[in-house]
């Protein structure tokens, strides 16, 4: 086992007049900071968390910025007087090349420069200077008017040196045109390097909540969905960096430090799950990817929380659908909006302008004078004087509306003010009436409390609360890069509050959970059970367009998939049954009719023997060995006898009834008309009757074909009643059966039937829409086409595939290359 690391007491201080239980001395970390007391035994543990040990990495790239910085400054003005002593040299070696006298060099600020040197070259015999005007040869001439022009061009660099510094002095200089990041300092850009940030907080609070730049776009680097880099790949990758004099270059260890930090402080979490099933899987925080989708700038602004009311005049989002707009729950939408600032829930009663007392239902837009104006669908309450007092009775209206614009008085303040306007209580409600059925009566309110009015009043504490749908995906997918199907079902979900053009964006696709071994259902449980949660306490999440908290409710808008997913959601038994249709009762073919009876009975066997009895003969003479060839008659009697005992085994199927013309068109015009819909709450106690029957032994034959009649198929549930079937297999007796599927059923879970079925607001019969590619475009509309371009269609007579066109005189498909 590894010694812990001695503490560093550099960073510790007493904490004055405080011990511990054993008279020793407490600890604060100077340079964390955070005022806490530590004990002695303490330190060392402390110092190994991650926040001292980034802050510690932080000071120590601090103090070596700081040495480099000296050595910098150090290297430069070594450089300077190198510079300067070079410089006169050489203007002193052109003055004797020009064959005149040196020019006296002005004091310069460079520190110990170098006197002037007499290089030699126009010295006479008698060695002193000689006359520049005297006779030069042809070369010396040339040298001298070289050197004279280049002690010129050191003269024009001093002067504009010089104009240049008076002008850094009178006017702001103009800067150059580049290409740089702001980096969240006012620091000159360094076009080589990386430039020494002069405000360390500053910098830290543009890239929060990385540290700077670099680190935050390593981090992105690191995390592209489709381009994942391994440790070994990330540190050859900082070798790069390093090498080419990029400077604060993170080290590996530190990004992976930082990269845990922002999971916990940002990431989404993975919450296990051991399925119903006995399957392990993972499903993502519903809850947390909510919330960073309401503080998401690129998702906000694009969300929709009220319906649309269009007048049928166009349909293009999902709010403006009869769905969300009439259909959904009023418990589900957003409950509540805000005048100015008082806020207006449902299911409360208030006052309009008008004086009249309402009863809303739900909130809607409607786009009036180029914007859209919240209104809210209300019941009529109505003043009633009893043997027990005054009242309201609340009458249901359809075409009850009142503007957002037009309210008065909220709940509360209605409460303080009944008695001013002469109107009973509100919270005295004495019943709610429905015109359509006077024989009913008066029903008793059971919305809400009347007394303590909607509860997310109270839960939201003042602030904003909204309805957030989505859209449920589930599919199965293969896991495999290669052409082998390698099943995997996932659960996605999106904001159905977004507009079409963001809907199919990468990123507004979230993923919630997928197995290549727990089924699909398995794993809508755990989903389920995180919306129930975050649809009781509600998710708190921060609005970055109001900038404000506020109370999100998720619902589910409809349940996505291809037509096997979606008819397993429905605890449907598919496309092959009788009742083929998982929204309505629409029959399709039934064998046992065609047969004049139930498959199984003895008299459907009997006509498929009578049917097939030159088959069976046949398969009889062949299955007879050559030795028995010449059996008597009796013997070959019982080879029929054998052979129909065999047929009825295997089911032979008998041939179909031929259909007359009449039948087929009674059975098109049934199919043509809309089918009577099916019904959640039949199809639950449809599942619950399962269960009743398999609480008696020898009812498994029972069950399989009452789903078979009835078409309704819970592959979940199915599961728990094998646990039921197989608990009382190898028992003998009635008694001893019962006992022990009495014991199986106390073992059963609390949940035993389709997790669909427990979110309130959705009918997977209803809810679930037709899936386009797989029914319209890969359906009718291919085979179709195939018939429009099948050239033998014309020698049989049909008409040429020309002549299948629009009304604008195009083909009804278009293909590449077709």
């Amino acid at each position: 086992m590894a010694s812990r690391a001695v503490p560093h007491d550099l960073h510790w201080a007493v904490v004055p007049d405080v011990v511990d239980d054993t008279n020793q001395p407490m600890w604060t970390c100077t340079l964390c900071a955070d005022r806490k007391a530590h004990r002695t035994r303490a330190k060392a543990q402390h110092e190994e968390g991650v926040l001292h040990q980034t802050l510690l990495q932080e000071a120590e790239l601090l103090a070596s910025k700081n040495t480099t910085e000296q050595d910098h400054r150090a290297f430069e003005h070594e450089s300077r007087a190198r510079r300067a002593a070079i410089e006169d040299a050489t203007r002193q070696l052109l003055a004797a090349l020009a064959h005149i006298p040196p020019p006296e060099a002005a004091p310069s600020a460079s520190p110990q420069e170098p006197p002037g040197f007499n290089w030699g070259l126009a010295l006479d015999d008698a060695g002193e200077t000689s006359d520049p005007a005297a006779s030069l040869t042809f070369e010396s001439e040339v040298t001298r008017t070289v050197a004279q022009a280049l002690l010129d061009k050191f003269a024009e660099s001093d002067d504009e040196q010089e104009e240049r510094e008076d002008a850094d002095v009178e006017e702001e200089p103009i800067v150059e045109p580049m290409v740089s990041v702001d980096n969240g300092s006012q620091a000159d850009v360094n076009v080589r390097k990386r430039a020494l940030p002069q405000d360390d907080a500053q910098i830290r609070r543009h890239w929060f909540p990385w540290h700077d730049k670099i680190t935050c776009t390593l981090d992105v680097l690191t995390h592209l969905p489709r381009s994942v880099f391994s440790q070994r790949q990330l540190d050859l990758f900082l070798w790069l960096l390093r090498i080419n004099d990029v400077d604060d270059v993170p080290s590996v260890r530190h990004i992976l430090r930082l990269n845990a930090a922002l999971q916990r402080a940002c990431g989404i979490d993975s919450i296990a799950y051991k399925g119903v099933l006995g399957h392990t899987y993972y499903v993502n925080a519903l809850d947390q990817i909510i919330a960073q989708e309401m503080a998401n700038p690129c998702v906000r602004p694009h969300l929709s929380f009220y319906p649309e009311d269009t007048g049928g005049a166009h349909l293009s989002e999902a709010s403006q659908a009869a769905r969300w707009l009439h259909e959904a729950p009023d418990d589900v939408l957003t409950p509540m909006v805000r005048v100015g600032s008082r806020d207006f829930y449902v299911h409360e009663p208030l006052m309009g302008d008008d004086g009249k007392v309402r009863m809303p239902m739900r909130w809607f837009t409607r786009f009036q004078r180029g914007k859209h104006v919240l209104f809210a669908k209300c019941w009529e309450m109505q003043a009633c004087c009893t043997d027990t007092g005054n009242g309201w009775v609340i009458v249901k209206r359809d075409d009850y509306e009142i503007a957002a614009a037009n309210l008065m008085k909220t709940f509360p303040e209605l409460c303080t003010a009944a008695a001013r306007y002469n109107l009973p209580h509100p919270t005295n409600i004495l019943g709610v009436c429905d015109p359509k059925k006077p024989a009913d009566g008066c029903s008793p309110w059971s919305y809400t409390d009347p007394k303590l009015g909607n509860p997310w009043r109270e839960q939201s504490k003042g602030h904003r609360v909204v309805a957030f749908p989505i859209w449920m995906y589930c599919d199965d997918t293969s896991g495999n890069l290669s052409k082998k199907w390698n099943e995997h079902n996932s659960v996605l979900f999106t904001a159905a509050g977004l507009v079409r053009e963001q809907l199919q964006k990468e990123y507004n696709i979230h993923f919630l959970t997928t197995s290549n071994i727990a089924p699909p259902l398995e794993m809508m449980d755990g989903v389920v059970e995180q919306l129930e949660s975050a649809q009781k306490t509600g998710v708190w999440a921060w609005d970055c367009m109001l900038n404000e908290p506020v109370l999100v409710l998720p619902w589910v808008l409809a349940l996505l998939g291809d037509n096997p997913m979606q008819s397993e959601f429905a605890c449907h038994i598919g496309l092959q049954a009788k009742f083929f249709c998982r929204n309505c009762w629409c029959k399709g073919r039934d064998v046992a009719e065609e047969q004049g009876g139930d498959a199984g009975d003895d008299d459907s066997t009997q006509s498929v023997l009578s049917c097939n009895s030159e088959d069976a003969r046949s398969t009889v003479s062949h299955d007879v060995p050559a030795d028995t060839s010449s059996v008597a008659s009796g013997g070959a009697s019982d080879s029929v006898s054998n052979a129909g005992r065999r047929v009825s085994k295997v089911k032979a199927r008998a041939k179909k009834a031929l259909e007359s013309m009449s039948d087929m068109v009674g059975r098109v015009t049934s199919f043509l008309k809309p089918g009577t819909p099916r019904n959640k709450n039949e199809t639950a106690k449809q599942l619950r009757s399962y269960f009743t029957m398999a609480s008696v032994p020898g009812a498994k034959t029972t069950i399989k074909k009452e789903r078979t009649q009835s078409g309704i198929k819970d592959t979940f549930q199915l599961a728990h009643l094998e646990t039921l079937f197989k608990s009382y297999k190898n028992k003998r007796g009635y008694t001893a059966k019962q006992v022990a599927l009495s014991a199986a059923i106390e073992d059963l879970p609390e949940h035993t039937t389709n997790p669909v079925w427990r979110i309130r607001e959705l009918d997977a019969h209803q809810d679930t829409p037709v899936e386009v590619l797989h029914v319209v475009l890969l359906g009718f509309i291919k085979y179709f086409w195939r018939d429009c371009h099948d050239p033998c269609r014309t020698s049989a007579g049909f008409p040429p595939r020309d002549s299948y066109r629009t009304s604008s005189g195009h083909p009804p498909v278009s293909f590449v290359s077709s």
